[in-house]
């Protein structure tokens, strides 16, 4: 939904190029918030955003390998206390299901950019 949002934002940008008279300023150009005189084109900030994306999903599955492993280590260290093993069981459970989850939602993400035509990639700006 925000690939469609962005891409129609690229597409108005490159309609207004034909008409937009030369100045020093690049077609897509916005100014941010973020100090003086800072030019930022749209393709760098979706740029940033996928990055961030990209890293929030590392450290997603860098969490469920750690509660794995925490529930491994529980199960392990119960020493026949079945209610220790049994949530140390759950703990494992619950960590594989959410690593399947955000696998199959990159899958999804992907596919569904493909099928539209997008091949998960940020457009360049002419």
């Amino acid at each position: 939904m925000l690939k469609v949002f962005f891409l129609s934002i690229f597409e108005k940008l490159q309609a207004a190029e034909a008409t937009t008279p030369a100045t020093d300023d690049p077609v897509g150009t916005i100014q941010l918030p973020i100090g003086e005189g800072t030019k930022t084109t749209i393709a760098t900030v979706l740029t940033t955003i996928n990055t961030v994306k990209d890293m929030l999903v590392g450290f997603i599955y860098g969490g469920a390998l750690l509660f794995f492993l925490i529930g491994v280590y529980n199960y392990i260290t119960s020493y026949g206390n079945d209610a220790k093993a049994q949530k140390a069981k759950q703990t494992m459970l619950w960590s594989v299901i959410g690593l399947v989850v955000v696998i199959m939602a990159s899958f999804i993400i992907n596919f569904v950019a493909n099928l539209l035509g997008f091949q998960s990639k940020v457009p360049e700006l002419k």
